[in-house]
């Protein structure tokens, strides 16, 4: 589970997938599965 505001970034990885990368200081970076990232879009809906 990741608050959405916290993300900083949204990059689109391959193969469908995405990568989020976090505001913290270190720019965290948590990969999304294709699922995930299905259920990213809906809830944004983009």
């Amino acid at each position: 589970m990741v608050n959405l505001k916290h993300v900083q970034e949204i990059q689109p990885w391959f193969g469908g997938r995405y990568r989020l990368v976090m505001r913290d200081a270190a720019h965290s970076q948590v990969a999304l599965s294709r699922v995930q990232a299905r259920a990213l879009r809906a809830r944004l809906r983009w």
